[in-house]
Formats: C-alpha cells, sequence, structure tokens
C-alpha cells in the first residue's frame, strides 16, 4: 500500500523525472534521505518499474488516477510529423508519437491525471500545429503489466 507522500511523490516524477532528490524533499517538507528511500521502495516493489527522462509509474499499482488516450492527427499540407515532435517533446503527457501510413498521418499517446489536462494538450496542438483533423480516442483498458513483465 502506499502512503500520500509516496502518490505525490509519484505524481512529481511523472510530471518532472529530472526532480532531484532534495528538491522533492523541499517541496514536501522531509529529507532527502526519505525521498530516497520512498523511491527504492517504490522501484523494489516494481511500481516504478523504471524512469529515464520522464518516471515510468505504473500508475494502477499506485492507486494513481491516469487518463490515458491516443491522439489520430490528420495535418494540413505545409505541417508536418517532425514539427509536431518538436512540439510536444518537452511534454511530460506524452509517452509516445507515431508516423502511420494510411487516412491519418500520426498518432499520440497521452497520459494524464485528468481529462482537462488532456484537453489542455489538444488545445495546444490545435494553437501551433495545422491539423485537417484531430480525434480523441480513449484506452478503456490496458493489458496487465505483469502480463508484458512475462515476455
Amino acid at each position: 500500500m502506499l502512503t500520500e507522500l509516496d502518490k505525490k511523490i509519484l505524481i512529481a516524477l511523472r510530471d518532472d523525472g529530472r526532480a532531484s532528490w532534495s528538491a522533492l524533499a523541499k517541496r514536501f517538507s522531509v529529507s532527502r534521505v526519505t525521498i530516497q528511500n520512498r523511491v527504492e521502495s517504490m522501484r523494489v516493489r516494481k511500481i516504478i518499474k523504471g524512469y529515464t527522462v520522464v518516471a515510468n509509474v505504473n500508475s494502477a499499482k499506485a492507486g494513481i488516477s491516469e487518463e490515458k488516450v491516443f491522439f489520430m492527427l490528420q495535418f494540413v499540407a505545409g505541417d508536418s510529423f517532425f514539427g509536431l515532435c518538436k512540439l510536444l517533446s518537452t511534454s511530460p503527457h506524452v509517452l509516445g508519437i507515431w508516423c502511420v501510413a494510411g487516412e491519418w498521418d500520426c498518432f499520440v499517446l497521452v497520459s494524464a491525471s485528468s481529462l482537462r489536462e488532456v484537453a489542455k494538450l489538444r488545445e495546444h496542438i490545435f494553437d501551433k500545429i495545422k491539423i485537417k483533423k484531430l480525434e480523441t480516442h480513449p484506452v478503456l483498458n490496458d493489458c496487465p503489466p505483469d502480463f508484458m513483465e512475462s515476455k
């Protein structure tokens, strides 16, 4: 079971995977060692599966609400996949961007703590990129993490 502090740490790492232990300790009014110990405990329990720039948190195990959606986009001639990649490269909510063949030009996988965050990102894309069509498809179910880890 996760403590409230654990959940706060996970959310902070999901938003900024490069946050230092000292910054998190100051933010949550605990010691740096406490942050290190909590993160290590969650890593051992596979709640935190690993991280690079953005923490890869197993939200289901952590009990943190998470909204995942796929954006499917068609560009207006002149705008490109690479412009979208550049625009979204700093967003902690974007899990992947794929250029695809067929009716759509690309798919974007988004994970956020609320649909409001998803909507903000969608509006940001419309403000900056010339989009012909954008559909949002919510993810209804994920493959169980243990199934994927056994492969």
